[in-house]
């Protein structure tokens, strides 16, 4: 079993087209008969560093991580377990470390095995491993548009909001049509893909997504079907809404902010008002409610992953095969 684990080599390598992180571990296991597989099984952590100290490595195919450093665009590649050591002794094994640092590892009565383990993360490696990579996998892709009623309160052009010619809002008030594109892409995926389809249900992508802006895609539902061999249908349904998913409110309200306390709004007859007024935008009463009022937000009722890790394809740029 692993006792020790020491990060004992950082370097890192970065050009326009290629960029990658080595490390390099001395592990120690008090077990002699632990070879290079149960080394690397018991080496494979989520985290790699865990109280400012070394606790192993990540399973190839698993996105950077070390330390304060993400890096969700550089994979971890193969992993090198060599030179196996055997050391014998009593009392306490010091390793010196670049930088004047000295590690101490316990020698059990019946000896310790050190190891050197490297492994490489980088922009070329595959984002899973050989078995699990998904980014080549043939997948098909429907589009469709749906029109939803939103509240028409502002004129798209200038800005202003719609009122009648007494300044009075419409009642009912007006709606207006908004486009919403719907893709749906469905392809086979080697990992089971029930942990994520949890997770990315009802989130709109937190960074840029193939061109897409941040909170304009929003992830409706992953749904899979396993056919006793494969996840043969998992299907990723998504919303683009140019303008975002976000909301934005016209500031109004029956109370106000004086000196720090809230306050009743007074009616020209010194009675509280009893319909919402416009507010200008820190609380108090618009002065002049023929102004076009202002407009708090936004309110996110999403919220927001990276869709990085799904490695999905661009399906803005897909085109036909040649015929």
């Amino acid at each position: 079993m692993i006792i020790k684990t020491i990060l004992t080599g950082i370097s890192g390598n970065f050009a326009l087209d290629k960029k990658e992180v080595t490390l390099e571990w001395l592990v120690f296991s008090n077990e002699l008969n632990d070879f290079a597989v149960a080394i690397s099984q018991q080496g494979t952590v989520e985290n790699m560093i865990v109280g400012g100290e070394a606790k192993g490595w990540l399973a190839p195919g698993k996105p950077y991580q070390l330390g304060n450093e993400t890096w969700n665009t550089a994979f971890a590649g193969e992993l090198n377990v060599s030179e196996r050591k055997i050391i014998r002794g009593t009392g306490n094994y010091n390793i010196q470390i670049a930088g004047g640092t000295v590690g101490i590892v316990p020698i059990t009565p019946t000896g310790i095995v050190q190891w050197k383990v490297t492994q490489k993360y980088s922009t070329k490696e595959n984002k899973e491993s050989e078995e699990g990579d998904n980014t080549n996998n043939p997948f098909t892709l429907k589009m469709s548009v749906e029109l939803e009623d939103m509240p028409f309160e502002r004129d798209i052009r200038t800005e202003k909001l719609i009122l009648n010619s007494a300044k009075q809002f419409f009642n009912p008030p007006p709606t207006m049509k908004r486009k919403i594109t719907t893709y749906s892409i469905t392809r086979r995926e080697y990992g089971n893909p029930v942990g994520k389809a949890k997770i990315y249900s009802n989130v709109v992508n937190s960074d840029n997504f193939h061109g897409a802006a941040p909170g304009t895609v929003l992830m409706e539902s992953v749904t899979c079907s396993f056919d006793g061999k494969v996840w043969s249908d998992v299907t990723y349904t998504f919303k683009e809404r140019l303008d975002g998913w976000q909301t934005y409110l016209l500031d109004t309200g029956t109370m106000e902010l004086q000196d720090g306390k809230l306050v009743s709004i007074i009616n020209d007859d010194g009675t509280p008002v009893s319909e919402p007024v416009k507010l200008n935008g820190a609380g108090e009463k618009l002065d002049n409610q023929n102004e076009d009022g202002y407009n708090v937000g936004p309110f996110w009722k999403y919220p927001a992953l990276s869709f990085t890790a799904l490695q999905l394809p661009n399906f803005y740029t897909v085109i036909s095969a040649p015929q």
